[in-house]
């Protein structure tokens, strides 16, 4: 059936009103406007049908829109669990003394972390030693263009580095990872418990599934990094920033743990 056409205007025009003139002057006031609306008329039968067609090339599109936005949206929850998956790489990998770098894949991270849980910790710690020794230069590249007033400081402990002198590099390394801190985040300080001053704050306040709920997390917990020193083992060996910044520890000049420190640089780098 036709639908009515333009409700509205019809019934804006008043024939009756009209009738009262003189008739031959009614007549050609109707004929004129008949012939005015006939046009409008005609496309108001035409118009469901034109509706129709639209409707029958538009459909295809909606049903592509709606399968894009269910895959978008599948993106969104893959992008969310491989946010806990990263997260959780990130924690397992710190809680051994490392920091992952920036060009670590995400399947890398996350099989590291796993490799460090499940009794792999030799070929875990051998894959980051093996990995930093490859990419020093390129991740001291990176920082020293990210943070140009302290290149000459990260440059020289690269060079003590490469030289073996581990005494020089850990502590620069360490130095400069908590002066980018203080660059970038308004002068808050790397492992203070302080709430005004510390990452902490940051990383327990952060967004579920956020860029800093995700990289900030290992400054929110106790890791051989930022372990209290009296909690440390009487053996211990490995890289623990207060005992070499304050000059607690005697044991930490070794290649792994200067590569350690620097993985502990770029990271905050990055992460920051």
């Amino acid at each position: 059936m036709p639908v009515e056409p333009l409700p509205r205007l019809r019934k804006s025009i008043n024939l009756d009103a009209i009738a009262k003139l003189d008739p031959e002057e009614t007549a050609r006031l109707r004929e004129s406007y008949t012939a005015a609306m006939q046009p409008v008329l005609d496309a108001s039968h035409t118009l469901p049908a034109m509706l129709r067609g639209i409707g029958a090339t538009i459909r295809p599109f909606l049903v592509k829109l709606n399968e894009a936005r269910s895959s978008i949206e599948g993106i969104g929850a893959m992008i969310k669990a491989s946010n806990y998956m990263l997260r959780d790489g990130i924690r397992g990998i710190v809680q051994q003394g490392w920091f992952i770098d920036s060009d670590m894949d995400l399947s890398s991270v996350i099989q590291l972390g796993e490799d460090y849980s499940s009794g792999q910790e030799a070929e875990a710690e051998a894959a980051l030693i093996a990995y930093y020794q490859a990419e020093g230069d390129a991740i001291v590249s990176r920082v020293c263009a990210n943070a140009p007033d302290r290149a000459q400081h990260i440059q020289d402990a690269w060079e003590a580095h490469n030289a073996g002198k581990y005494t020089l590099s850990v502590p620069v390394f360490l130095i400069q990872a908590d002066g980018i801190v203080y660059d970038r985040r308004s002068g808050r300080q790397l492992f203070s418990k302080s709430n005004d001053r510390g990452i902490r704050t940051l990383a327990k306040t952060a967004e579920d599934g956020s860029a800093d709920w995700v990289f900030l997390a290992p400054y929110a917990e106790d890791s051989p990094f930022s372990k209290n020193t009296k909690d440390l083992p009487a053996d211990f060996d490995g890289l623990n920033r207060h005992a070499v910044l304050h000059g607690i520890s005697t044991k930490f000049a070794t290649e792994v743990n200067s590569l350690r420190a620097l993985s502990a640089l770029g990271y905050v780098d990055f992460a920051l």
